[in-house]
């Protein structure tokens, strides 16, 4: 049997991209999350679904697009 690797999610919320000393901050000290980036990967051009955060974390969950979705009273208000 081949090598199985683990896959592990660190998902946060209302947090910009450029919060973590490995996307090139170098106020904010994230030592951990360094060493687990130094170790792994990171998304270079990570996005969200919605730009509010229940709606926008839901597809990692579910490996769906918001238009899959059965429940629609979270839409994010339209402008």
């Amino acid at each position: 049997m081949a090598d199985r690797h683990n896959l592990v999610g660190i998902l946060s919320d209302q947090q910009r991209y450029d919060t973590m000393a490995c996307y090139g901050n170098h106020w904010i000290q994230t030592p951990r999350l360094n060493a687990l980036a130094d170790e792994s990967f990171v998304f270079e051009a990570p996005y969200v679904t919605q730009p509010v955060c229940t709606p926008s974390r839901v597809p990692a969950h579910r490996i769906a697009s918001p238009c899959h979705w059965a429940n629609h009273e979270q839409d994010a208000p339209r402008s």
